[in-house]
């Protein structure tokens, strides 16, 4: 039976590492990466800059020499990573690491000491980090104070300040000839320099010097360590735009507990996310784990995949902080050269939070920078007006499929449903804000490419959508999973319902887990995602990616409700062992989730990579389809319900947020299923069946 577990306290693991604490930092080492660095060797992620070497532990013995760690044990929660270390040649001692990302951007661990000699010992902790001068940095490198040491990361627009708890014994800075990090940790300089327990001062270290490559930044801490003693130290690394916030917030978090300090953040971040509860423990897992991932990675994602971040998270805390991610994006996004522009499906996005926002206050400025970018997509990639937009490269597409370029630019069928998506959503918002003329404006031009994406991109041969070569006017021969957005955003008809049957036909799209990006019949097909002798990043030739497989299974959900109740049988089945893929190689308490995986096994991505990419939508799938919320209000206003016949014996998904209402749905195979608001019980039916609630 259901309980009431919170949403963050996920179950312990072993085989993750990343870590997020609500900021502009995400810590994710490809896993396993180096695990057995302490503190944040590998480095972190600010948006798509990637800060190497910010935070390395040296633990040195009473002679200066360098103590290895030994990796013993490893434990991954939502908020934390804890390690124990042993060190070679001395079996007495013992080292814990916990490892946080806290709010304000700040690494932090804490280390626990546990010596059982019979003698004390003095040991020695060196806080280590590497900075990269550019050839225009002539100002001193590195600010060395009395309490931590910070510095700007150029070329980033980044500070950085380095400190623990205590006061340190010693410092020192060191420029180095050399152009490379390096490889181990342990590789350190400062063992050299270390004489009488303390780092020697080096007359001019700190100033600036032309054929200096990098920057070795030390703070040194003496620890006392008393038979069958411990001694703990809280060291970290803070990391912002501004050099006095970066110090600011290091010696904030340091005073208190960071570990407390980040476990009560995701406490109250997820308060306010859906609890989902199920009969089926993999389904439910499945969702709370892509809660807790997409609220992590929400600050620092690629920004072309934040639609689908926000989709996820706009079921969270009333959307607000959904909300404000889109707007940050919206607000900043600098629009570039043809070089640099990128088509991206904020219009989804903008929609999903416009249907469920109680408050839309970020609406019209919202607007006003979608209609900005409506005009530029139109102007670059549909100059002409035809309805059919333009992928200027391979890379644009959504699935990064390279078998669709034909070496030139091309009519995308994802660039056209992105289209559509934002005219859809700049007409409702526009009838929101009273600008009439400008709906009617937006309403013709969805017209204009729902019409030529079904007169132009449909094949009557193989009953499918494809890409156009607007050089011949022919359709590409490749059959993609771009060929199902046109389902996911609502632009085919019941014309076009054979297109779906390629989903479960196991020549083309039905493998045994859903849904390959690239047919199964075309000769370049690759289930290991082999394409011209090597693997790539998100290869597009056959695996599995989750936000395209995502979009695809959304589509036929929609279809099944909007086009051919018939479907829904088959959507269900789909839908089911997409929330299943997770576990596919997996135990039941560890879904993995990854970049991509093996269409006919399941089996994940070995080397995942740091995770800035989105791995589908799970939570928002179960909100959807097994409780049955909708996002799009009835016509008064009206919650509506719609589930599909999902075979569960019972669930529980509480507090799901509506346009400020708080919506629980409960079905129970004996008991019925129940429709509350706001904790008032406003339905109670036999069986699953839609329905139009007022709020």
């Amino acid at each position: 039976m259901p309980d009431n577990t919170p949403a963050f306290l996920l179950p312990e693991r072993n085989d993750r590492l990343t870590l997020g604490g609500g900021g502009h930092l995400l810590y994710s080492p490809a896993f396993p990466g180096i695990p057995d660095t302490p503190g944040f060797w590998e480095g972190v992620w600010a948006g798509e800059e990637h800060l190497p070497c910010l935070l390395g532990v040296l633990l040195v013995d009473e002679q200066g020499m360098p103590m290895p760690l030994k990796r013993a044990w490893r434990s991954w929660q939502t908020h934390k990573v804890v390690l124990l270390y042993t060190v070679e040649g001395v079996p007495g001692l013992e080292v814990q690491e916990e490892r946080t990302l806290a709010p304000g951007d700040v690494c932090a661990s804490r280390f626990r000491f546990v010596w059982r000699g019979v003698q004390p010992r003095v040991l020695h902790l060196v806080l280590w980090s590497i900075r990269q001068p550019s050839e225009e940095n002539c100002q001193p490198p590195c600010a060395m104070q009395r309490d931590l040491a910070s510095w700007r990361m150029l070329p980033h627009p980044l500070c950085a300040a380095l400190g623990a708890d205590r006061l340190p014994e010693s410092r020192l800075c060191l420029n180095t000839g050399e152009n490379m990090p390096p490889l181990l940790w342990e590789a350190s300089p400062f063992p050299d320099f270390f004489q009488r327990e303390a780092l020697q001062r080096i007359p001019n270290a700190e100033s600036s010097s032309a054929d200096a490559w990098q920057m070795h930044i030390a703070l040194h801490y003496a620890l006392y360590l008393e038979p069958e003693g411990t001694e703990t130290i809280c060291v970290g690394a803070a990391v912002s735009p501004w050099q006095e916030e970066a110090e600011q917030n290091l010696r904030t978090c340091l005073a208190a507990d960071p570990l407390s300090v980040s476990s009560e953040y995701w406490q109250k971040a997820l308060q306010g996310a859906p609890q989902i509860q199920c009969s089926q423990t993999m389904v439910e897992l499945s969702a709370r784990h892509s809660l807790a991932q997409m609220h992590l990675q929400l600050p620092c994602i690629n920004k072309t995949f934040l639609p689908e971040v926000v989709r996820e998270t706009c079921w969270i805390d009333g959307c607000e902080r959904a909300s404000a991610a889109l707007m940050n994006e919206l607000q900043s996004m600098v629009l570039p050269d043809e070089a640099g522009f990128r088509y991206v499906d904020y219009g989804s996005a903008a929609l999903r939070l416009f249907q469920l926002s109680a408050h839309n206050n970020w609406v019209e400025p919202a607007y006003d920078c979608l209609s900005r970018y409506a005009a530029i997509l139109q102007q670059r990639r549909d100059p002409d007006q035809s309805g059919l937009y333009l992928a200027a490269s391979p890379w644009e597409c959504t699935e990064y499929c390279p078998v669709r370029w034909p070496g030139h630019p091309f009519a995308a069928l994802d660039a056209s449903c992105t289209a559509y998506s934002l005219a859809q959503a700049l007409e409702q918002m526009a009838r929101a804000l009273g600008k009439p003329a400008e709906a009617s404006k937006w309403n013709l031009q969805g017209d204009r490419i729902c019409n030529a994406v079904r007169m132009r991109l449909w094949n009557d041969s193989d009953l499918f959508f494809h890409d156009l070569c607007p050089q011949t006017g022919k359709l590409l021969p490749a059959r993609t999973i771009a060929g199902f957005l046109p389902y996911y955003c609502g632009i085919a008809t019941l014309a076009h319902l054979a297109g779906l049957w390629q989903l479960w036909d196991e020549r083309t799209f039905g493998s045994s887990y859903p849904v390959p990006v690239l047919s199964m019949d075309h000769p370049l097909f690759s289930a290991e995602g082999l394409w011209q002798g090597g693997i790539e990043a998100l290869p597009g030739c056959g695996r599995i990616l989750p936000v395209s497989a995502s979009a695809a299974l959304d589509g036929l959900a929609r279809a099944s409700r909007t086009l051919d109740e018939l479907l829904q049988g088959r959507a269900v089945l789909l839908l089911q062992r997409w929330l299943l893929l997770p576990f596919a190689v997996s135990n039941a308490n560890r879904p993995c989730k990854s970049a991509h995986y093996h269409p006919h096994t399941g089996r994940p991505a070995q080397d995942t990579g740091p995770q800035k990419y989105p791995s589908g939508w799970f939570a928002d799938m179960v909100i959807r389809h097994i409780a049955g919320v909708q996002p799009e209000p009835g016509p008064e206003g009206e919650l509506r319900i719609d589930p599909l016949p999902f075979d569960l014996d019972w669930f529980r998904v509480t507090g799901i947020g509506v346009r400020g209402h708080k919506v629980d749905v409960v079905w129970d195979r004996h008991a019925g299923y129940g429709i509350y608001i706001d904790g008032e019980q406003r339905a109670l039916v036999s069986r699953r069946i839609r329905m139009e609630i007022a709020m």
